[in-house]
């Protein structure tokens, strides 16, 4: 009795410590508060910092949207790295199948193939055959577009086309002369594969023994167009082969465009940390001031989320309609990345604001840690004293319902937020399921009868 007596006394001794900290914790507060200047200055002082906050927030948001920009778009290994598994979806393939497949028949005489192939009066099996040479060019073109020779004539080629729109608009006046301000994906050395396979599995397509030539795919475009046209003895167009992937109409204003961004973004990162901090400092209330600065910061990364899927709506709206599922993929893929950065930032800030404002001198905040402190003392003590451990689960009994709601809340917020694989799905259901279980059976039952309680 008389441990358990200095057990509660030292408790209780303790428990007047902290009082009397937080106590004078909000003295000094509101000591600070009081003693702020209220006339002119004041007011002025309050305004600065509050326009200081919008002006941070409006360049955090802006940092942040530019430097991954800078770190996918305008970068050519990371946009590379995006776009290159695009041509694993079918969407993709089947666009690309579409373009080449109506190119090469530019290269197939197939009303000569038929006529040759026929005799005068089997006319009737014209069209039939007509289809079963288009399947055969079909089946070409996708035999090359799924094999691995074509992911590397991709990459590469999306390397070169990403490599030139950078040199036009930073203004390199070789590459300006040399395309003429335009940029298209080269796709020659894929049709030139074609152009093989397809000589391979069906000789005299072409209406004559061709020898394919070998195309490389840093070859000049107009050069390897030649060589198709000297091997198939065929002219074809200017844009054989070639996918448009730029056209600027306005290309010194593209120019002056991005070198006003470079401009724009040097100064950003060099003025945000400093605004930032001007904010904070010159604040008479800085707590709130930071709790304002992460708001305004998330606020505004949801609201650009929301104008990029407005974007990439817009984009995939000006599409020909054919081809809409395979710019719907291709956009997708390039900004995923961008979704998961800002997602994970959003995670982060509300962590950071919660921690903030909970560990704030507020009435709430201050209640909400004794009770947790609390409740950390009492299951600490049920594990390491067992005397204690009807004390805790007289606490559980009290708070029972709320804390099962709190289990499943952290449940839905765990799937809300993270992509779980199923192995995770099932420990988090496991661990969430056995916490509930612990807190209905603790919870539910009842307190066992004291000594002098049991029957004589």
């Amino acid at each position: 009795m008389k441990a358990e007596e200095a057990g509660q006394s030292v408790a209780s001794a303790a428990e007047v410590v902290r009082l009397e900290a937080e106590k004078e914790a909000l003295r000094r507060e509101l000591k600070e508060l009081k003693g702020r200047k209220r006339g002119p200055a004041g007011r002025f002082r309050r305004w600065t910092a509050g326009l200081l906050v919008v002006v941070s927030c409006l360049l955090l948001v802006l940092g942040a949207t530019g430097i991954w920009a800078y770190r996918t778009i305008f970068n050519t290994d990371k946009w590379v790295e995006r776009v290159a598994p695009v041509v694993e979806h079918r969407e993709v393939t089947d666009a690309l199948s579409r373009r080449l497949t109506e190119q090469l028949f530019v290269l197939i005489d197939v009303e000569a193939l038929t006529t040759e192939a026929l005799p005068p009066r089997a006319a009737i099996i014209a069209g039939p055959l007509t289809s079963a040479v288009e399947d055969t060019v079909e089946n070409g073109v996708s035999d090359v577009l799924a094999s691995a020779q074509f992911q590397a004539l991709w990459i590469e080629a999306n390397r070169v086309a990403h490599q030139q729109i950078l040199a036009i608009l930073r203004g390199d006046s070789e590459v300006v002369q040399a395309t003429g301000g335009e940029v298209s994906l080269n796709l020659l050395p894929v049709m030139n594969a074609v152009i093989g396979r397809l000589e391979t599995s069906a000789s005299g397509l072409f209406g004559k023994e061709i020898n394919v030539p070998e195309i490389s795919n840093g070859e000049v475009p107009a050069e390897a167009r030649q060589k198709i046209e000297d091997a198939v003895g065929v002219d074809v167009p200017e844009d054989f082969g070639e996918i448009p992937v730029y056209q600027s109409d306005a290309l010194s204003a593209a120019q002056d465009a991005l070198g006003t961004l470079d401009d724009v973004m040097l100064a950003v990162i060099i003025a945000t940390p400093l605004v930032v901090a001007a904010a904070i400092l010159i604040s008479g209330r800085r707590r709130r001031t930071i709790i304002q600065l992460l708001t305004g910061t998330l606020l505004g990364l949801v609201v650009v989320r929301r104008l990029v899927i407005w974007s990439q709506d817009q984009v995939v709206d000006i599409a020909r309609e054919e081809n809409r599922g395979a710019v719907r993929v291709a956009v997708d893929d390039l900004m995923s990345s961008f979704f998961s950065i800002s997602a994970g930032v959003i995670i982060a800030g509300l962590i950071l604001l919660a921690i903030v404002v909970v560990t704030g001198p507020y009435g709430w905040a201050v209640s909400l840690r004794r009770h947790a402190r609390d409740a950390t003392v009492s299951i600490w003590g049920a594990v390491t004293n067992a005397s204690q451990g009807e004390e805790t689960a007289s606490w559980i009994r009290a708070h029972r319902d709320l804390l099962k709601l709190a289990g499943v809340a952290f449940a839905i917020l765990v799937l809300l937020l993270f992509d779980l694989s199923w192995a995770a799905f099932l420990a988090i259901v496991a661990i969430v399921a056995g916490y509930e279980l612990f807190v209905s059976r603790v919870g539910g039952s009842d307190p066992a009868p004291s000594v002098s309680e049991k029957p004589a």
